[in-house]
């Protein structure tokens, strides 16, 4: 199963794109004149294969219905040169994608909330392609309470919680939020439906985490309330993968509280936005989730996150740590920390060594496949903390392969 994720597209007069923004005559986009086939050109090229696409929020800049049609179009493009079916395309709307000129107006009117809701979603709710996406769902309360809706299949099951319903004209610090009896009434619904040997995913727009911003020093004040409990409902509930987006700069991660349920958490960045104000220098981003089983022992899924990055200069190109806090690749499945690791190493090289060889990664993961699921960063720091206390070689190679050579070698 290989998901697709995409956040904070922004389409409207923040695009970055010419074929993302509503004003394609403006500067501000006109050097990306063909995203769209330039993201084709790489599923080619790559022969890139996807089975669900996840869309985390901001699908538009300002919630306008004229927005909401362009973003429908390409997605549905997206979806087309991917071949993924229309029945397995997930969304949750983001702050950007509640109208709040509308919310204001109704505010000022004192109509009552439920009444302020349907018109700050109407644009979104009334559009036919997302208004078909939300019929697919088996729960459909994106937009009134509990804000959850749950798409279930064969394979799969997607919980899009809409931590953006109580964000708007009449809150000082625009955080999101979602509310503890809402979580509870949304976890009623989930024991409901059978969800044996499927994946589970849950999808929300606010980031529960906290992260440290790298391109100013603004304190942020728009991290999920109630993230902690939110956190607390996904171990409980046992997802496999938490994604999100909110945050143009993307984060990989492992969840795991007292419950020691590990989950895996994807911070999408931005797929098709305009970072120039805030995020100079950020690539747009877009994920691909592999899942490739489930660990015999702890039962938690195996595969990997594969992220790519676009610059006006070089198109889409492999995600790097250094420049955009998120690898090219990053593993997750195997549990092990960093102890058991140092220590399995130092047994497994030494082992080698007695029998007159060196060690090398790529021959090891045929006795050890499970290892493959270790992230890498976790990986290197255990091989090289045991390579230098035991005065060993560490030799890179091609295609995240190394080798260990004692001095005798």
């Amino acid at each position: 199963m290989n998901l697709l994720v995409i956040s904070d597209l922004h389409v409207g007069p923040k695009a970055r794109a010419q074929d993302f923004s509503t004003v394609p005559d403006d500067m501000s986009c006109r050097n990306t004149p063909d995203y769209l086939n330039d993201f084709k050109n790489l599923v080619k090229t790559e022969d890139i294969k996807v089975s669900h696409i996840l869309i985390a929020g901001d699908i538009t800049q300002s919630a306008l219905y004229d927005e909401f049609e362009l973003a429908a179009s390409n997605i549905i493009k997206i979806a087309e040169i991917l071949n993924v079916k229309k029945t397995d395309i997930f969304f949750i709307p983001g702050n950007h994608d509640s109208n709040w000129r509308d919310e204001k107006s109704s505010v000022e009117n004192n109509e009552p909330e439920h009444i302020t809701l349907e018109k700050k979603y109407l644009n979104i709710s009334r559009h036919p392609f997302f208004s078909d996406l939300l019929n697919n769902a088996h729960i459909q309360d994106m937009y009134k309470s509990p804000f959850g809706t749950i798409w279930v299949s064969d394979e799969l099951i997607v919980m899009g919680v809409n931590s953006s319903a109580k964000d708007g004209v009449r809150k000082d610090i625009h955080h999101g939020s979602i509310e503890l009896h809402e979580l509870d009434a949304l976890g009623k619904e989930l024991v409901k439906i059978d969800c044996n040997n499927k994946l589970k995913v849950l999808l929300t727009h606010h980031h529960p985490k906290n992260y440290t911003d790298r391109t100013f020093p603004d304190n942020d004040f728009s991290i999920m309330q109630n993230a902690e409990a939110f956190l607390r409902f996904a171990t409980e509930n046992e997802f496999d993968v938490i994604v999100h987006g909110h945050k143009h700069i993307p984060r990989f991660g492992i969840h795991s509280d007292a419950l020691n349920y590990p989950i895996v958490s994807l911070s999408a960045g931005s797929f098709s936005a305009s970072l120039k104000d805030y995020h100079n220098g950020v690539a747009n981003f877009f994920h691909i989730i592999q899942i490739e089983g489930n660990c015999p022992k702890n039962y938690n899924v195996l595969g990997r996150v594969t992220t790519w990055a676009y610059f006006d200069n070089n198109k889409w190109i492999q995600a790097d740590k250094g420049r955009d806090f998120i690898s090219h690749e990053e593993y997750f499945g195997d549990c092990r920390n960093r102890k058991v690791l140092k220590e399995h190493f130092r047994k497994a090289i030494k082992l080698a060594f007695n029998d007159g060889k060196f060690f090398r990664w790529k021959e090891h993961l045929l006795t050890q496949p499970e290892l493959k699921y270790c992230n890498l960063h976790l990986r290197e720091s255990a091989v090289s903390d045991v390579c230098a206390e035991e005065g060993w070689e560490y030799c890179a190679m091609k295609n995240d392969d190394f080798l260990i050579l004692s001095e005798e070698l």
